[in-house]
C-alpha cells in the first residue's frame, strides 16, 4: 500500500462526493475490490482508512453521518456523534445492508 494508491482512491471517491453530496463509506473497500480479495482484507482496511483520513484533512466540509438504505441524500443524513469510528464493511446480503449506513455528506449550497 502506498500514499499514491491513496490518493489514487480519493481522487476516485472524491468525485463520487463531489456529484452526489453523499458517500457511502462501503465505497472505500468496494472500489478496491474486497469481495473478491478477502485474503487482502487487513491491507484493504487500512488503505481504506487512509484514504478516508485523507479525504476529511482535504475535505474538511465532509462530516461522518448514517443514513437509511436506500434514502442516499444529504437531506437524509444524521450526523454521527463524536468519536463514532468508520466502518468500511457493508455486506449486500446482510440486514446492514437494509438498515443504517455510514456515509461522508457534504452539505451542497443552491447555485
Amino acid at each position: 500500500m502506498t500514499r499514491d494508491e491513496s490518493i489514487d482512491l480519493v481522487r476516485e471517491l472524491e468525485e463520487e462526493l463531489d456529484l452526489d453530496g453523499v458517500l457511502p463509506l462501503y465505497q472505500f473497500t468496494w472500489y478496491q475490490d474486497i469481495g473478491s480479495r478477502p485474503d487482502e482484507r487487513d491491507a484493504i482496511l487500512r488503505l481504506a482508512q487512509d484514504a478516508y483520513d485523507e479525504m476529511c484533512r482535504r475535505r474538511p466540509d465532509a462530516r461522518l453521518g448514517w443514513v437509511t438504505w436506500p434514502h442516499l441524500s444529504p437531506d437524509a443524513v444524521e450526523t454521527s456523534e463524536a468519536g463514532t469510528r468508520p466502518d468500511f464493511l457493508l455486506d449486500p446480503d446482510g440486514a446492514e445492508a437494509r438498515a443504517r449506513i455510514q456515509v461522508l455528506v457534504v452539505d451542497q449550497l443552491d447555485p
